[in-house]
């Protein structure tokens, strides 16, 4: 193999553990706010509204994983 290769691998590597972790921490971080709309858009948007956006967004992620 020649170093090219190995260094190639190694690049490959951390940047699918470094995606894999911040898709990780985007679900976390998600889950985490779920259940409350930010301030400046609660006039606007529903909590309903809200929860469906956070589910999309987690399954879209989690999709994106695979």
């Amino acid at each position: 193999m020649t170093l090219f290769s190995i260094v190639f691998l190694i690049a490959l590597a951390i940047s699918t553990g470094t995606r894999l972790w911040l898709a990780r921490r985007h679900i976390e971080h998600i889950r985490a706010h779920r259940d409350l709309v930010p301030s400046e858009f609660a006039s606007e948007i529903t909590l309903e509204a809200h929860h469906k956006a956070a589910d999309y967004s987690s399954a879209k992620t989690r999709l994106a994983i695979v």
